[in-house]
């Protein structure tokens, strides 16, 4: 019963995500409409996707739990709404490679308690407890830990390349005498931090300061 909970509190929220997104979109057209049809241009790169984000920077103690108790809930959720911008598509191809694997944990912990004796319960907690200090475990953590920071230095790099590529796209054309002396004399192309701030965030690591 707790798991179908888990699942469908995780599928609900993939589901309302798409509605929050297309309303968002519908008020900035209707904000635009109001303006004349235009509004100041502005670089900014895809959302975030939060809560895939969360599921995978977690702590590793409490990742391993939850990849143990609601992986396929996840994975399952996760499926059926498949993500459509860059960001999101990086973040449930890394959701889906290490909860993939926890799948099979929350397979043996279900068949465990279900052939599991009611006095033989508290015994097998602490089973599972101290297998949270022995070696192995361990080493799934730091594999945890470096799909994270994996993680956070792909969806970094995505976020300045977008920033980026969107702020030379709202730059305004030069006119047509600085093109005749580009042509005749190329410029350097300016500096990325010169079109949009790449300011890093102090609290959060692999973050950049949103600005838009």
């Amino acid at each position: 019963v707790a798991w179908f909970v888990c699942f469908s509190v995780y599928l609900g929220m993939h589901c309302t995500y798409p509605k929050d997104r297309r309303r968002q979109i519908a008020n900035r057209q209707a904000e635009a409409e109001r303006a004349g049809g235009e509004l100041q241009p502005v670089a900014v790169e895809d959302a975030s996707p939060t809560l895939l984000k969360e599921f995978i920077t977690v702590n590793p103690v409490a990742l391993v739990w939850l990849g143990s108790v609601a992986s396929l809930g996840i994975l399952a959720s996760s499926m059926l709404t498949p993500m459509k911008t860059e960001r999101g598509k990086l973040a449930q191809g890394f959701v889906h490679m290490i909860y993939g694997p926890l799948a099979f944990f929350q397979i043996t912990f279900a068949q465990m308690i279900y052939w599991t004796e009611f006095l033989d319960v508290p015994r097998l907690y602490m089973t599972f407890f101290m297998l949270l200090l022995s070696i192995p475990c361990f080493m799934l953590w730091c594999c945890c830990l470096m799909c994270a920071t994996r993680y956070g230095r792909q969806d970094m790099a995505l976020v300045r390349k977008q920033r980026v590529e969107r702020a030379k796209l709202v730059t305004k054309a030069p006119p047509a005498e600085e093109l005749e002396s580009q042509r005749a004399e190329p410029a350097e192309e300016p500096p990325a931090e010169s079109l949009v701030d790449l300011t890093e965030a102090w609290q959060r690591e692999w973050e950049f300061i949103f600005t838009a």
